[in-house]
């Protein structure tokens, strides 16, 4: 995959995202340091995390959403291509602009990693995980937070 790229998912967190439990939700090349992309929440429970890294290790990165809500399924989906980075949940695109100068996506030979804690006291979901090589529309990621 490169850029473009679309994902989205359907999280549930049966507990608090506690300081320094961090929760990955995908990550392209698992052990790999500054290749690919991740989408994560953050080891102090307060954001979703989307980062990607271009082949010379620049980060862009988004941090928005606020701390998962316990207790119930949000859908959260992500949208980026070489100029932007828009995270949504439940839908609704998150007003925090990226940061970072990355413009490309490195390669990731490795595996895929999904649906991993840093703390493993922390019990959650994952469920319809969906990767795209385009930018969907914010009228498909509605749609797709609606079903």
């Amino acid at each position: 995959l490169g850029l473009p790229l679309s994902l989205s998912a359907w999280l549930r967190f049966d507990d608090v995202v506690a300081p320094n439990g961090g929760q990955m939700v995908i990550e392209s090349e698992s052990g790999a340091t500054r290749r690919g992309f991740s989408l994560e929440v953050t080891p102090a429970g307060d954001n979703y995390w989307f980062r990607h890294f271009d082949d010379s290790g620049t980060m862009r990165q988004v941090l928005a959403g606020g701390a998962p809500p316990v207790g119930r399924w949000t859908h959260v989906a992500v949208v980026a291509d070489t100029s932007s980075i828009v995270l949504y949940v439940d839908g609704h695109a998150q007003p925090e602009l990226p940061t970072g100068a990355a413009t490309t996506l490195a390669s990731a030979t490795g595996s895929v990693t999904v649906g991993y804690g840093v703390d493993d006291t922390v019990t959650w979901s994952i469920d319809e995980l969906r990767l795209y090589s385009r930018t969907l529309s914010a009228a498909e990621v509605a749609w797709l937070a609606s079903q």
